[in-house]
């Protein structure tokens, strides 16, 4: 008897969201401030149990729409 082992490609999976502490580290803010703008509303996250998630393309669309500054553009 022979025992196959299978292999799951998680890495290559791509997470759709994460904690908000990987989302401070990402946006390179606070922790504070993360929680301030998902009570604002401003950065939106999902419940799952007690823990609050934020999906991957709400941070992309957050950051998209941050206004660019003078410098940036010149």
């Amino acid at each position: 008897m022979s025992i196959r082992s299978s292999t799951v490609a998680v890495a290559a999976t791509p997470r759709l969201a994460i904690s908000v502490a990987e989302a401070t580290d990402a946006l390179g803010i606070g922790r504070a401030h993360a929680y301030v703008l998902m009570q604002r509303g401003t950065l939106p996250y999902v419940r799952v149990g007690r823990r609050r998630l934020l999906r991957v393309a709400d941070l992309v669309a957050f950051v998209a729409a941050l206004p660019t500054s003078p410098e940036a553009s010149a």
